[in-house]
């Protein structure tokens, strides 16, 4: 029994000292912000932006290259959400309001240049819908001078989402039944780099699988942070706990 309690108490404080040393690591909370395309971190688009700023229902897809992400550290892959930007031109402060968004990101083989006009065709096996609200809105602050402007936009995920560029590029699905419904969004957007690396359909076919048009794509701030690691501290020392209990018996 003595050596039973000594390997038991062992192995607790093993777990528990590396559960805490997770949880104190310097990466623990931090986030890291990627601006896609990386070359427009603090220079204007040379387009505006139209995937989220239809006044109708709109479904549209956006692709980024998995090169665009190489700075993310290993630990860091979890998105918990993306900024958009307003247009240069756009000096007055703006709230936009949506009647509704669903947004779901997936990884994908589909590359700027062979996105297909069928939606499902362009979707990866671990779809996941990042955020599902009914109102919803946005606003940017009130700006003057040449862009670009503040990424003042944000949109934030109740379900972060998982991405490895090593598995392929990063998908973005928009959708909303009622499209915005006050003010129409001026987005900071490009078509020089990779493309009009979107394709959306409206209101006229909302139920639709297939796209109807390309566009320009906005300028992201893509922001990766690490997991909660608190949520799992429980789970952990119970399973460490159970397997030294295993562990014991079988050496008494």
């Amino acid at each position: 029994m003595s050596r039973l309690k000594n390997s038991f108490t062992t192995v607790m404080v093993f777990a528990i000292g590396v559960v805490t040393t997770a949880i104190n690591s310097p990466l623990s909370g931090q986030e890291v912000q990627v601006v896609v395309p990386n070359i427009y971190e603090s220079s204007e688009g040379n387009a505006i932006g139209y995937s989220a700023s239809f006044g109708f229902p709109i479904k549209s897809q956006e692709v980024f290259p998995s090169s665009e992400f190489a700075s993310v550290p290993d630990l860091q892959r979890w998105i918990t959400g993306y900024r958009l930007r307003p247009d240069a031109i756009a000096t007055l402060p703006r709230t936009i309001n949506y009647g509704d968004v669903q947004i779901r990101m997936s990884t994908t083989p589909k590359g700027p240049n062979d996105l297909s006009f069928t939606f499902a065709d362009n979707v990866g096996p671990d779809e996941t819908i990042v955020l599902d609200t009914g109102e919803f809105s946005v606003t940017a602050k009130a700006a003057s001078g040449p862009g670009p402007r503040p990424f003042d936009y944000v949109y934030q995920f109740d379900t972060p989402f998982y991405y490895d560029p090593n598995q392929g590029n990063l998908l973005l699905e928009f959708r909303s039944r009622s499209g915005w419904v006050n003010a129409s969004p001026i987005f900071d957007a490009h078509d020089d780099v990779y493309g009009a690396a979107g394709i959306s359909i409206g209101a006229a076919n909302f139920s639709s699988n297939v796209a109807t048009v390309r566009f320009p794509v906005e300028v992201y701030q893509f922001t990766f942070a690490v997991p909660e690691l608190q949520s799992v501290t429980l789970a952990g020392i119970g399973l460490l706990a159970l397997l030294a209990i295993r562990t014991s018996w079988k050496t008494v």
